[in-house]
């Protein structure tokens, strides 16, 4: 939360932090003397008086006395970790690259010992793999279910700066994506004001048949779905929805402004194509709009993701929780959903539900 003045200034302190933060109407905020300080150095506490989808204000609610000149807001209860915790290779790496990895993915990287339990993600060489002399980049399980979609960096003839600055950028993509499911997993609210359902036609025939959203569902090319989004809030909401290949990489489907009771219509109709093998993620992003305002479009998002196979090292100033989804880690990615758009639809220009989709080879 940014810092505030002594006493709280007319219309309440700004917050960079909205409903997408998960910051409501009545929200209960720590005063801290300073960024580093716990909970046991609050000096009261503030309430939030208004929440948008970027933005929040809030008033003083109580203090043990007058304010110093700086303080600091912070939510202390749900608290997100962006963190990407990262297990290093069974024999480690030269500790000139952790130092430059560290330094050029940022503090969002935290590099573990290759036992950790935990790890968000898996370095590893891999002698029987296609490249043996590359890094491996795994999910936390260690499986590979298919090399070609598994990002990988060549080794061989780097200098440390090279690898390190190809292992940074190749992490930095990563955890922008990893931070977004995790977004999606942890801010899904019991009962989200978007309604989403998801239905399968394997071979484009026959009646869609519903898929429960926590199912992983399998498809071939030639399969088709249907991802249904209707606003369920008495409201306007906007609604970004946005894809995330095996890849990692991030691409923005659209942005729209739905009435109540108005759905979207363009992604009624989705072919699975043949262009990947693996999992695929659709992320729905679900907020309040306010009247009279544009569209809240999330697409600076977007980005290429990993490489998989990498052998050489290759704007706008953004504010609120827009700034804060691209810290948490975030053109056109090549994807085996395509979109299939309908030239008659007249849908406005313009909470978070996750769903699963992998995509395996026709037998």
């Amino acid at each position: 939360m940014p810092r505030a003045g002594s006493t709280c200034p007319p219309g309440g302190f700004a917050l960079p932090a909205g409903v997408l933060q998960g910051l409501a109407e009545g929200a209960s905020l720590a005063i801290l003397p300073t960024a580093a300080a716990g909970a046991d150095a609050a000096l009261g506490r503030a309430r939030v008086t208004r929440a948008d989808t970027f933005s929040a204000r809030a008033e003083v609610a109580e203090a043990g006395g007058d304010l110093p000149r700086s303080v600091v807001l912070r939510r202390l209860e749900d608290a997100l970790d962006f963190t990407v915790s990262v297990a290093l290779p069974e024999h480690g790496l030269p500790a000139a690259v952790v130092d430059l990895v560290a330094a050029g993915a940022g503090a969002r990287i935290a590099f573990v010992p290759a036992d950790a339990p935990d790890a968000d993600l898996r370095l590893a060489v891999l002698p029987d793999s296609p490249r043996p002399d590359a890094l491996w980049l795994l999910p936390g399980s260690g499986w590979v279910g298919d090399f070609a979609q598994t990002p990988s960096i060549g080794t061989e003839g780097k200098p440390d700066w090279e690898l390190a600055d190809d292992l940074a950028e190749t992490l930095a993509a990563v955890a922008r994506a990893a931070n977004m499911m995790k977004l999606a997993g942890t801010l899904r609210p019991s009962a989200p004001p978007v309604e989403v359902a998801l239905s399968a036609r394997p071979g484009a025939t026959g009646a869609p048949q519903p898929v429960a959203l926590h199912e992983v569902l399998r498809v071939v090319p030639g399969d088709e779905l249907a991802i249904d989004i209707t606003n369920r809030a008495g409201t306007d909401m906007d609604v970004n929805v946005l894809y995330i290949s095996p890849l990692y990489a991030i691409e923005h489907w659209g942005a729209w402004r739905l009435r109540p009771g108005q759905a979207i219509p363009e992604l009624a109709r989705i072919d699975v194509g043949d262009s990947h093998f693996g999992r695929d993620r659709v992320v729905v992003i679900a907020t309040p709009a306010a009247p009279q305002t544009p569209v809240a479009d999330l697409r600076f998002l977007a980005q290429p993701g990993a490489q998989a196979t990498r052998s050489t090292a290759g704007g706008t100033a953004l504010s609120g929780m827009a700034a804060v989804l691209w810290q948490a880690g975030f053109g056109p990615a090549t994807r085996s959903l395509v979109p299939r758009p309908d030239p008659a639809a007249q849908v406005p220009q313009g909470a978070i539900v996750q769903v699963q989709i992998e995509t395996v080879p026709s037998r």
